[in-house]
This record gives structure tokens, sequence and C-alpha cells, in this order.
């Protein structure tokens, strides 16, 4: 087959061959990661100010 023995980009191993591609495909990594933790502190963010609420109304309750 055409160029089949030698392919550009090494895909069929499961990872670019040249450096560019490869730093693209990391730099994409450590976007998505750092989505991931940003989504992780709004998560943990949204939990403290459900706690704040609830204390609050319990303060209520007391007096």
């Amino acid at each position: 087959p055409y160029g089949y023995q030698q392919p550009q980009y090494g895909y069929n191993q499961g990872f670019p061959q040249d450096p560019y591609a490869a730093q693209q495909q990391l730099n994409q990594e450590q976007q998505e990661v750092q989505e991931l933790r940003r989504e992780l502190r709004q998560e943990e963010r949204r939990e403290e100010r459900l706690e704040e609420r609830e204390r609050h109304h319990h303060h209520r309750d007391e007096w």
C-alpha cells in the first residue's frame, strides 16, 4: 500500500511521533485537566455556600 509502512505520525502506536504533535496533545490534555480542576473547585465552593446557608438557618432558629 502507498505510504503505509511509514505513517507520518505514529497514530497506529497510539501517540504522535513528531514532537510538535506530541506537544500539542500534551497541551490539550493539560487544558482538559485544568478545566476539570476548575469544575471541581466550583463544586466545592457551591457546597461551602450551601453549608453556610444551613448554618445561618440554624442560627435563626436559635434566636
